[in-house]
Formats: C-alpha cells, structure tokens, sequence
C-alpha cells in the first residue's frame, strides 16, 4: 500500500483509490490532505450546493457550516479545480460581499480557534499507519497531544 499526504488545504481530505502497476498488479492507494495547523476553512460541499435564491447574504447566513473540518474528495476536487480568489467567493462566502453581512459570513467559515485549529500525528509500521486529528482544545483539555482520540483506518494490503 501507498499513502501520500499533504497539507495546506484548510480542511481534511481522505481518498481511498488504486492504480495498475505495469505488471498489472493492483496498488492500493490513500491520499490524505491533512489541514493546515491554522485557521479552518468550512467549504460549502460544492457537489450538494444549490445556488443561493434571492439574497446571497442571507442565504450564506442561513447555510450552516460544517461541524468538522472534513470534506469529501469530490467537493475538494471542484473547490481545488477553480483559482484561489472565485472558490473563495463560491463555496465560502457564496456570492456574499456586502458588509457587515459578509464579515459575520467569514467568522462562521473561518473558525480561527481553538476548537477548529489542530494538528495530526501519524504512526507508521509494517505497512499500515495510524492516525489522530486533535484540535488545540482537545490536546489542552487530556493533558497532551498523546491522549487525543484516534481516528484510525486499515491500509489494505
């Protein structure tokens, strides 16, 4: 099996593929996009969004962010697909730009906290790996990163 991990995105991406090597033998594949140990960014799902009716504000108001930082692989791909300035626009502030709406629009979808801000550590061994997301909240309140609750998945082999 093949993990490749990367960060940057401001959200938590998980994608279980494989790939035919040349001597036809099948590969399991992981990609994992860990977030960035900064501000979050709760995209909207782009592949579930309607277009907002009537007022972009309130609709952007109306919508509620994601309880977690997590975002399915085929939302991040459309979010990843377009420049940094318009997918900013579209799945975050959804079309919102008149102040103070817009402002109050951002502080829900970039939770610059500690219940949203994090890191994650990986254990690697014998082919499978082991992982945790813990917020800076949940380290501070077990005493330290180690007594986070792990979110762990098989790597097939």
């Amino acid at each position: 099996p093949i993990l490749f991990v990367c960060g940057h995105f401001h959200s938590n991406v998980v994608k279980d593929t494989s790939f035919t090597r040349s001597d036809g033998a099948i590969v399991p594949l992981k990609i994992m996009v860990t977030s960035a140990a900064s501000t979050a960014m709760k995209w909207f799902q782009p592949p579930t969004l309607a277009a907002p009716a009537g007022d972009a504000c309130e609709a952007a108001l109306a919508a509620v962010p994601p309880a977690d930082n997590d975002i399915s692989p085929d939302a991040a791909s459309a979010v990843a697909s377009m420049p940094v300035g318009p997918a900013f626009a579209k799945y975050i502030l959804l079309g919102c730009f008149q102040q103070p709406a817009m402002h109050e629009v951002q502080e829900r979808r970039l939770p610059a906290d500690e219940h949203n801000a994090g890191f994650r550590l990986f254990s690697l061994a014998d082919g499978d790996h082991r992982q945790t997301w813990c917020t800076v909240e949940e380290s501070r309140s077990r005493g330290n990163h180690g007594a986070c609750v792990p979110k762990s998945f098989e790597m097939r082999r």
